[in-house]
């Protein structure tokens, strides 16, 4: 058998982004998988669709990396959101990727494990009997429940810890060895003719489900679909790996109980609906969480992106689950809105055992950090930073613990450009232009149109710090006052508690249609947090790139009307400030519409360059979550708005043009883009001057966030 570089082990979100990641990285990779598709809980087998820091309530946060392509070009084949496109996006990125070999319906049942390292691994085919030892120089764990680890005896929790055990206030008081239940779905559609349903005996019965419904957030509807019945939860007081077969059969009892209860109960209409899924899968949330070098606790998880050593990121609340699931009396969940924070590389590796690293919900967290870190966006930045790494150790011939202390910087460096970071600046490893224009630049002065938000309850507006004035236009059907809420950041959240120190204003609101003035001084995203007021409205306005308003309680957003003065914020240079997505600021060129012949960037040089490359990054409106599926409906608790198409501000089709002493050479042309970001590689050209020209949007003003010629990898 042939040994790997890099062997990775479980195909969820953690997976598909680590191989991918060790692959591109030039690491001779293998993935392996127990299930027929990747995808773990967003595959089609268990159909949760992906959430991470936006879903939380983050703005400017969506997760990009790998995560983020694959997102994207799955809203590009199918805007409708088909969890079977979604398998197959994955599966076609999986298997066009050289370097990377995918192996489905195999399964790990053994590891060599001597002097600390990983010899080689038992896998066994589930179809085809086969069954064979497997080396690799690094294994990656992202099995969600830890096993490669178990089996390599790195240490792990289990349960809840106490309040003692890292002083966590949002602890038990004393541990207890219960954890979060399984879930699973179901799916229907509505027929033109009757469909009757006949439970079979083993469902809950109707008056046990009456019992059930209706109380703590488990909402029945008619209509419910996917993951509206996320509350199908049981096993969190079991043993959800030895007990799965009796955790996945009382969940089908459930399911099918409560919908029997749906058609036959007489509450609701539904003659006509006909169960079309029933997934036969418990999806997990929880089991064991492996003891790394460093573990990540309530305090990192509240303490936001201060960490040096962060090599991910996640800012979905702190979604405590009763143990008990549908049968439990308390409320369904308990959520604390976060803003985003660090994941340390020191998690996602045991020091004793040197060629192993692991990712996904099995890193290294107390159970009150997994509460937040466990959603699948968050697993799969884990995954692309440890398939990285894992990259790198093989490369170097290093043990994680090495390249922590050696090579960190180099690794942070990597998964920025890979666009896995959240505010990394680049201060070098790249081509700097000595002057950059550009065709057209917008000016942040807000049009006003026919849009109205009323402020009938808590709502915000949020935009950069400009250094002169901020002027929002409003329309008030009396005089009245408005009281508000002010704080500064470098990324804003529409839920996370404010500082109990922010500032408090009330704005007198005149009559009628006007402008009232909001402070816009000192650095970052200026967040307004406005009480409610009968009678009062934001006036609607075109979209300027880091200004946002909508519901702090809701994912429902709405462009103000807004002006801006003082510092020019979407200027060309800031293409090249470091900056690769919204931090402090939009940090993005803005053009002034999109003329007939595109809309340009111009960098040059004094002297002739010798240009290779380009990695560009555009901008796919990152306040808006992508999810991996979507379903027909949505149940309000989701606090989620699903995309209805492309990103208008993201570039449809753009073209690179070089010109230098040798004249003009076009680089690239593309047209049907849908990703972020691009990378271009060509032949060598001498260059003094590098064109970019945006040709077509998908119905939006050309928005750039990056140009780097030249950008420096490290393996």
């Amino acid at each position: 058998m042939p040994r790997y570089d890099v062997a990775v082990i479980g195909a969820g979100p953690a997976g598909v982004c680590a191989a991918l990641a060790a692959a591109r990285s030039g690491a001779c990779t293998l993935l392996v998988t127990d299930r027929p598709v990747p995808g773990g809980n967003s595959s089609s087998e268990i159909r949760v669709w992906t959430r991470g820091a936006t879903g939380g309530g983050n703005l400017f946060a969506e997760e990009m990396g790998i995560w983020g392509e694959l997102k994207l070009r799955a809203l590009a084949r199918d805007p409708l959101g088909s969890v079977l496109t979604w398998d197959d996006v994955l599966l076609d990125a999986l298997l066009s990727q050289p370097g990377l070999t995918l192996l489905l319906n195999t399964q790990l049942t053994a590891a060599s494990v001597r002097n600390g390292q990983v010899e080689s691994v038992t896998l066994r085919g589930l179809r085809t009997e086969r069954e064979w030892e497997q080396q690799a120089h690094i294994y990656v764990d992202c099995t969600g429940d830890g096993y490669l680890s178990k089996l390599a005896d790195v240490p792990y929790r289990e349960g809840r810890e106490g309040r003692d055990a890292f002083g966590e206030s949002m602890a038990l008081p004393t541990a207890d060895r219960c954890t979060q239940g399984c879930s699973i779905l179901l799916q229907s559609r509505r027929l033109d003719h009757p469909a009757p349903f006949v439970a079979p005996d083993y469902a809950y019965p109707l008056d046990r489900v009456r019992q059930l419904v209706d109380r703590g957030g488990r909402v029945v509807r008619a209509d419910m679909q996917g993951s509206d019945c996320w509350w199908f939860e049981y096993g969190g007081r079991l043993d959800v790996i030895a007990d799965d077969q009796r955790i996945g059969l009382e969940l089908r009892a459930i399911a099918l109980g409560i919908w029997n209860y749906i058609k036959n109960s007489g509450r609701y209409d539904s003659d006509n609906l006909q169960l079309e899924w029933l997934g036969l899968y418990p999806g997990r949330r929880g089991s064991r969480r492996l003891i790394g070098r460093d573990t990540l606790t309530q305090r990192d998880v509240t303490g936001g992106l201060s960490r040096p050593d962060a090599v991910a990121y996640g800012g979905w609340y702190m979604d405590s689950h009763p143990s008990g699931g549908v049968l439990s009396e308390k409320e369904q969940c308990r959520q604390l809105a976060v803003a985003c924070y660090g994941i340390p590389f020191g998690c996602l590796y045991y020091p004793g055992v040197t060629n192993l690293l692991f990712a996904g919900r099995c890193a290294s967290m107390s159970y009150a950090a997994f509460t937040s870190a466990r959603v699948m966006n968050t697993c799969a930045l884990m995954g692309q930073a440890a398939g990285t790494a894992a990259a790198m150790c093989a490369a170097r011939h290093l043990a994680p613990d090495t390249l922590l202390q050696m090579a960190l910087d180099a690794l942070r460096r990597r998964l920025a450009l890979d666009d896995a970071l959240l505010s990394e600046r680049m201060e070098s490893g790249f081509l700097r232009a000595d002057e950059i224009t550009a065709s057209s630049v917008r000016q942040p002065v807000g049009e006003a149109d026919e849009g109205r938000w009323p402020l009938s309850e808590p709502a915000f507006v949020v935009y950069p710090a400009c250094g002169g004035t901020a002027r929002l236009t409003v329309e008030s059907e009396r005089e009245t006052d408005v009281r508000m809420a002010l704080d500064a950041s470098p990324l804003p959240s529409r839920r996370a508690p404010f500082p109990q120190d922010a500032e408090t204003l009330c704005l007198h609101i005149p009559a009628g249609h006007g402008e009232i003035e909001l402070p816009a001084e000192g650095e970052g995203f200026v967040q307004v947090r406005l009480e409610p007021a009968p009678g009062v409205a934001l006036v609607g306005g075109t979209p300027l790139p880091g200004v946002l308003a909508g519901s702090c309680a809701e994912a429902e957003w709405f462009h103000p009307c807004l002006t801006l003065s003082g510092k020019a914020l979407y200027a060309p240079q800031n293409v090249q400030d470091g900056y690769l997505r919204p931090w402090n600021g939009p940090r993005v060129w803005a053009s002034e519409g999109l003329g007939t012949a595109g809309e340009a960037l111009y960098l040059r040089w004094k002297k002739p360059v010798q240009l290779e490359s380009v990695l560009l990054f555009f901008d796919p409106e990152l306040s808006m979550e992508l999810t991996s599926s979507r379903c027909e409906t949505w149940d309000p608790h989701h606090h989620y708005a699903a995309r209805q198409g492309m990103p208008p501000q993201l570039a449809r089709s753009y073209r690179l043009v070089a010109r230098g002493p040798e004249g003009e050479r076009t680089l690239a042309e593309v047209s049907g883009n849908d990703q972020r970001r691009r990378l271009h590689r060509f032949e060598p050209v001498a260059c003094t001057e590098l064109e970019v020209r945006i040709t077509a949007t998908y119905g939006g003003d050309a928005v750039v966030c990056a140009v780097l010629p030249n950008p420096e990898y490290d393996r």
